[in-house]
C-alpha cells in the first residue's frame, strides 16, 4: 500500500543520493566485454569544419546490443569525438550517462584522451560523481534516474575524447520484450557509425527501415543472430525548423520482436486487469448519479472529479512507470500520474455503467505512429476512450480547468492510439472532436468631438482548449497581472489608453465558455497624419493565426495551430451621422484555412467581421508558396482605418496646414526667377558648345557621329527629343566635311524628321563602299524607323501646338510619353555607327564624354520634365477639370484641414488655375456643397463655399474663346455670391457644369 509518508520518504531518498562507493551504487569500471566488436579510431582525417556543430566532430558512434535467450539485455555504447574549437571544450570534457539503478547496472569501460596519436586514460584522474537527475521533476514526475558525471582534466582543442560504457538490464514491466531504434543520418557529420544487435532469443526479430535503405549484415554465431550496420561519413541532413512533432524525416532502422499491434495490446492488457474498485470509488459514482441521470452529464462530472480532485504526481520508478495504481489507492492518496488517473476514471465509469478503455498514445509523434513498427516502447501517455451511444470520446484525466458539457470539451487528438481491450488488433485513428475557439468583440465608442475620449469595451469568449488556457492563465497569473498584460497590448496602438473598469472573468459551467470583460478609456485615440486624424484597427487574434515561416524555401512541412477557430468582431459606434462607409466582403478558402471578412455600416455603427478557421495542422513544404499567397490575400483584409478630417472647433488647436507656407509663396515671382535662371543656363550652354566645337579633335576619317547608346537615350529623354536634332545635325556636319558639299547641317538638324531617311541612305552608301564595314540593317527597317520618327514627332508637335483646342486634354499624356520615346527610332542607327567606329578609340572617347553643356541642357530641361510629369499625374495643377478621385491625398488633406470640405464629403470635380500648387488656387464641389479658394497677397487664404440648399441661383458665362475660362457665378439665398472658373478648351467645362447643376437641382428639390 502506498502512502503519503512513503512518497515523502522516496523523494527524500532520491534527493539524498550522494557520491557513494561505485560498487554499492550500481556502476563499476570493467574491461570491454568480449562479445563487443571493437572499432578502429582514426584521428588523422580532416575535420569538415563547415558542417560540424557545437565545436565537436564525431569520429566514432558505436552502439551494440546483446539480447540473450532469456531476454537479458546489455547495451554497449562508444563515443569518440574530436574537439574542433574552443566551443567544444565544455561538452567534450564532461561526460554524463543516465541509468535507473532499480533495474540497470552501469559498466564504465574506458575514458581516454587521444592527443597527437597518444592515448591517455582518464579513468583515474576524472572527477566522478553520481547524482539524482529527475529531469521531469518540474512536471512532478519522479523516476529514480541517476546521472553518472565525469569531469575530465587537461582537455585541449584538437584532442579526441574516447569513452565507452555498457548498461545491463531493462525495465521489468516489459517482461523481456525487446525493441530499439537508431537514427542513421544526423544533422551533423559522423565519420564512422556502427550499429549492431546480437540476437539470442528463439523468437524472430523484425528489422525495418524508413526514409532510406542501408545494407544490414546478418550472420549466425554461437547461437546468436548478428545484425550489423556500418556507415562511413554520410553527409548530414538539415531540416527546417517550425515543423510538426510528428514529422520524422531522418533515416532510421528499427528492431522489434512484436509481430503486430495485437501482440502489444496483449502485453498492455496484463497491466489493466484489475481497476481496484472499492466502496470509496462506488460512493463517488453514486454521488454523481444522485446529481444527474444523463449519461453524458455523469461522464463529464466523473472526468471533472478526477481532473480537479486528484493532483498530478508520478512515482515512476522501475515497473511503476507503466503499472497503474489501483483506483481505490489513488482515490485515497489524492494524487497519481496519467495511468493512475485514467484507471480511477475508468473505475468510476464502470460503476456508472459507461463503457471505457485505457488508450495508450504518444503525445509527440502520435500522428506518425502507424508508420512505425509495433513496439511496447512507443507510448508516453495514457488517456481514456469512452463509448456513449456508439460515439467514441477521448478524455484526458490529467488536464485541468476543463468545464462544461461533453460536446464543448476539448478532446486531445494525438493521431493514433492503442485502445487496450480484448481482441484489439490495430491502432485506432482518434479523429477527436477537438474544440479550440476564440471569439473577441471589440466595441469602440467614437465621440462627436475629436478632443473627447473614446471608449473601448472588449468581450472575449473562449471555448474548448482556449477556455482551459485562459482560465489557467487567470488562476496562475492573477487578475491584476492579466489586466496589466492586456492594457499594455492596447497601449501599443493607443498609448493613452487606461483601464476604466477592472478586468473580470466569467466561467459558465453550463456551456463551457469562459468570458473576459475589459473596459478602457482612450485619450487622443486619433493619430495625426498627412490625411487628417487616423484611427487604425487590427484583427489581431486572426492575424496571429496567419503566420509566416522563418524559412520559405523549405524541405519540411510548416506546423500550424490546429484546431483553431477565431472570430474578431470590431464595432465602431459613432456619436454623429457624418460618417459614411461602403459595405464590402472578402472570402479566402484554401486547403489550409478558411477566412471570411465583411464590413457593414448601419445606424451609425460600422461592424467589421473577421472569421478564421484552420483546416489542417501543417502546410506541405512544396505548397508553401500557395499558402503564403493565400495568407497575403487574407491579411490584406485584416485591418481597417478611419480618417477624421474635421477640425477641432477651436482654431488654436486645429491641425496645422501646409497653406502657412503657401501664404508667402509668390508663384509668378518664382516662375520669373526660374525663367531668368534657365536663360542664363542656356547662354552658358551655347558658350560651352561653341568652345567645345572649336577644340573638338575628330578623326579625319570620321564620317558619322559616334555616341554611346545609353548616353543618347538618356539625353534624348531628358531633352524631350531635342538631342535627336543635335545628333542629326552632327552627322550632316561630318558628311559635309567629308564630301566638301554644302548640306546646311543646321537646317537639316532642325528639320530632322525629313532628313533621317536621307541619312540612312548615306549609311547604306558607306556600307556598300567599305568592304570591311559591318552589315547595315535592311532598307525596309530604315524606312520604317524614319516614318515612325516622322509620325511621332508631328503627333507630339500637333498636340503641343493645338493644345487641347482640337484634342482632349487626356491626350496630352500621349504628347509627354511620345516626346520621351522619340530617341527609340534612332537605336539601329546608333548601334550601326558605333560598330563602324568601334576601333576608333579617340572618336569613341569623344562621343562618350559627358560635357558641361550636357549637364546644362539636362538642367534646363529638367524643370519642364518635372512639370509635365506632375501635370500628367495630377501632382501639380493640370490646367483642366479633374475628378476628385484623381487628386492626391496631400491636396485633399489640405482642403479638409482648411475646412473647405469636412466630414465624409467626397470631391466630385475640381479645377485649379495655378501652375505649381493646387493649394494656391482652386474651386470645385462635393456631394454637399460648392467651394472656391485662392491666395490673397495681403490676407493669405481666402475661401468661399455654399451648400446646395443655400444656393439661390447658378449663372454660367460660357467662354467664346477656347483658350479662355468659363465663369460660373454662385448666388446664395442672401444674394451674396462668389465665382468658379473652369478652363473651356477641352469641353470639360460642360461636364463640370452639368454635374454641378444636377447636384443643385436634386438637393434643392429635397429642401422643398
Amino acid at each position: 500500500m502506498k502512502s503519503v509518508f512513503t512518497f515523502v520518504a522516496i523523494v527524500i531518498g532520491l534527493f539524498s543520493f550522494g557520491a557513494l562507493s561505485a560498487e554499492s551504487e550500481g556502476y563499476r569500471n570493467t574491461p570491454t566485454p568480449d562479445w563487443v566488436k571493437k572499432r578502429m579510431l582514426d584521428t588523422t582525417t580532416p575535420i569538415p569544419v563547415d558542417l560540424i556543430s557545437s565545436g565537436v566532430f564525431y569520429r566514432v558512434v558505436d552502439d551494440q546490443i546483446k539480447v540473450t535467450s532469456e531476454g537479458e539485455k546489455q547495451y554497449y555504447t562508444r563515443i569518440a569525438q574530436t574537439v574542433a574549437n574552443a566551443k567544444g571544450l565544455d561538452g567534450s570534457s564532461q561526460i554524463e550517462i543516465h541509468f535507473d539503478p532499480t533495474y540497470e547496472s552501469l559498466l564504465i569501460h574506458d575514458i581516454s584522451v587521444v592527443r597527437d596519436g597518444e592515448r591517455v586514460s582518464r579513468l583515474e584522474s576524472a572527477d566522478i560523481s553520481l547524482f539524482n537527475s529527475e529531469q521531469d521533476f518540474e512536471r512532478r514526475i519522479y523516476d529514480g534516474t541517476i546521472t553518472y558525471n565525469a569531469i575530465l582534466d587537461d582537455v585541449l582543442v584538437g584532442d579526441t575524447v574516447d569513452f565507452s560504457y555498457s548498461i545491463i538490464g531493462s525495465n521489468p514491466v516489459y517482461r523481456g520484450i525487446f525493441s530499439t531504434g537508431r537514427t542513421l543520418v544526423w544533422n551533423i557529420p559522423v565519420e564512422d557509425q556502427y550499429h549492431r544487435v546480437l540476437w539470442g532469443k528463439s523468437s524472430p526479430l523484425y528489422v525495418s527501415q524508413r526514409n532510406g535503405q542501408t545494407p544490414v549484415t546478418k550472420t549466425q554465431s554461437d547461437g546468436f543472430t548478428d545484425y550489423s550496420v556500418h556507415i562511413e561519413m554520410v553527409p548530414p541532413q538539415q531540416f527546417d525548423n517550425q515543423s510538426p512533432d510528428w514529422f520524422l524525416p531522418r533515416h532510421q532502422i528499427n528492431y522489434t520482436e512484436m509481430p503486430s499491434w495485437q501482440a502489444v495490446n496483449e502485453w498492455a492488457m496484463t497491466l489493466y486487469q484489475d481497476l481496484g474498485v472499492d466502496d470509496s470509488v462506488r460512493a463517488i459514482a453514486q454521488d454523481i448519479k444522485n446529481q444527474t441521470a444523463s449519461t453524458e452529464a455523469q461522464l463529464a462530472k466523473a472526468l471533472s472529479y478526477v481532473q480537479n480532485n486528484i493532483r498530478y504526481v508520478g512515482i515512476e520508478i522501475g515497473a511503476n512507470s507503466h503499472i497503474p495504481t489501483p483506483s481505490k489507492d489513488t482515490l485515497r492518496l489524492k494524487y497519481g500520474d496519467c495511468k493512475d488517473k485514467s484507471v480511477l476514471l475508468l473505475a468510476i465509469m464502470r460503476e456508472l455503467g459507461i463503457t471505457g478503455f485505457p488508450a495508450l498514445v504518444n503525445t509527440e509523434i502520435g500522428k506518425s505512429l502507424d508508420t512505425l513498427p509495433p513496439a511496447v516502447t512507443r507510448f508516453d501517455h495514457v488517456i481514456v476512450n469512452a463509448i456513449i451511444d456508439d460515439k467514441s470520446l477521448w478524455l484526458d484525466p490529467t488536464m485541468t480547468d476543463q468545464f462544461g458539457p461533453l460536446d464543448n470539451l476539448y478532446q486531445p487528438d494525438f493521431g493514433y492510439a492503442l485502445v487496450v481491450r480484448e481482441n484489439e488488433k490495430s491502432l485506432t485513428q482518434m479523429n477527436a472532436t477537438s474544440i479550440s475557439n476564440i471569439d473577441v468583440i471589440e466595441t469602440y465608442v467614437i465621440p462627436k468631438d475629436i478632443k473627447e475620449n473614446a471608449q473601448l469595451y472588449v468581450k472575449s469568449q473562449y471555448l474548448g482548449w482556449q477556455a482551459q488556457r485562459i482560465v489557467s492563465n487567470y488562476e496562475e497569473d492573477g487578475a491584476a497581472s492579466l489586466e496589466k498584460q492586456y492594457l499594455e497590448y492596447y497601449q501599443r496602438a493607443f498609448p493613452n489608453a487606461a483601464v476604466a473598469t477592472p478586468l473580470s472573468l466569467v466561467v459558465n459551467a453550463e456551456n463551457g465558455r469562459a468570458t473576459l470583460n475589459e473596459h478602457y478609456v482612450i485619450e487622443n485615440a486619433f493619430t495625426e497624419s498627412e490625411h487628417g486624424f487616423e484611427m487604425d484597427f487590427y484583427a489581431t487574434d486572426v492575424r496571429n493565426q496567419l503566420t509566416k515561416p522563418k524559412v520559405i524555401n523549405r524541405n519540411a512541412p510548416y506546423a500550424r495551430s490546429f484546431p483553431m477557430d477565431v472570430a474578431n468582431t470590431i464595432k465602431l459606434q459613432f456619436a454623429d451621422d457624418s460618417w459614411a462607409f461602403d459595405d464590402e466582403e472578402f472570402s479566402e478558402d484554401n486547403p489550409y484555412f478558411n477566412y471570411q471578412y465583411s464590413a457593414t455600416y448601419k445606424d451609425k455603427t460600422l461592424t467589421l467581421s473577421y472569421q478564421y478557421s484552420a483546416k489542417k495542422d501543417h502546410v506541405p513544404a512544396d505548397e508553401i508558396e500557395e499558402y503564403l499567397a493565400a495568407r497575403d490575400r487574407a491579411r490584406d483584409y485584416s485591418s481597417y482605418s478611419i480618417i477624421w478630417y474635421k477640425r477641432n472647433s477651436s482654431s488654436d488647436t486645429a491641425p496645422s496646414s501646409t497653406i502657412e507656407n503657401t501664404n508667402t509663396f509668390d508663384e509668378f515671382a518664382f516662375l520669373g526667377y526660374l525663367a531668368i535662371a534657365l536663360i542664363v543656363l542656356f547662354i552658358l550652354m551655347l558658350i560651352d558648345w561653341r568652345l567645345a566645337a572649336t577644340s573638338r579633335n575628330d578623326s579625319e576619317h570620321l564620317r558619322f557621329q559616334v555616341v554611346p547608346l545609353p548616353k543618347f537615350l538618356l539625353m534624348g529623354i531628358f531633352t524631350f527629343g531635342l538631342y535627336c536634332h543635335y545628333w542629326v545635325y552632327r552627322n550632316w556636319f561630318l558628311i559635309e566635311k567629308q564630301d566638301n558639299k554644302g548640306t546646311w547641317p543646321i537646317a537639316r538638324g532642325i528639320f530632322a524628321p525629313f532628313w533621317l531617311y536621307p541619312l540612312y541612305c548615306k549609311l547604306k552608301q558607306h556600307a556598300d563602299n567599305e568592304s570591311d564595314s559591318p552589315s547595315l540593317f535592311p532598307t525596309h527597317i530604315g524606312i520604317l524607323t524614319a516614318a515612325l520618327y516622322f509620325v511621332m514627332y508631328f503627333t507630339v508637335n500637333t498636340i503641343d501646338a493645338a493644345g487641347a483646342v482640337i484634342l482632349e486634354t487626356d491626350l496630352l499624356s500621349v504628347s509627354i510619353i511620345l516626346s520621351m520615346l522619340l530617341p527609340l527610332p534612332f537605336v539601329p542607327y546608333i548601334r550601326y555607327i558605333n560598330k563602324v567606329y568601334a576601333s576608333h578609340n579617340q572618336d569613341c572617347k569623344n562621343g562618350a564624354k559627358i560635357g558641361f553643356r550636357h549637364v546644362l541642357i539636362s538642367a534646363i530641361c529638367f524643370p519642364f520634365l518635372m512639370l509635365s510629369m506632375g501635370q500628367l499625374l495630377n501632382v501639380l495643377p493640370s490646367g483642366d477639370v479633374v475628378e476628385g478621385s484623381d487628386l492626391w491625398s496631400h491636396d485633399i488633406a489640405f482642403m479638409y484641414r482648411e475646412n473647405l470640405i469636412e466630414g465624409t464629403e467626397q470631391i466630385q470635380y475640381f479645377y485649379s488655375d495655378a501652375i505649381l500648387l493646387n493649394q494656391l488656387d482652386g474651386n470645385g464641389y462635393t456631394d454637399k456643397k460648392v467651394f472656391s479658394y485662392w491666395i490673397d497677397d495681403e490676407v493669405g487664404l481666402v475661401s468661399e463655399f455654399a451648400s446646395y440648399k443655400d444656393i439661390k441661383d447658378i449663372e454660367v458665362d460660357y467662354s467664346d474663346d477656347k483658350l479662355e475660362v468659363t465663369t460660373i457665378k454662385i448666388v446664395r439665398e442672401d444674394d451674396s455670391d462668389f465665382f468658379l472658373y473652369v478652363y473651356s478648351s477641352t469641353g470639360k467645362d460642360n461636364l463640370f457644369i452639368d454635374a454641378l447643376m444636377s447636384n443643385w437641382k436634386t438637393k434643392k428639390g429635397n429642401k422643398t
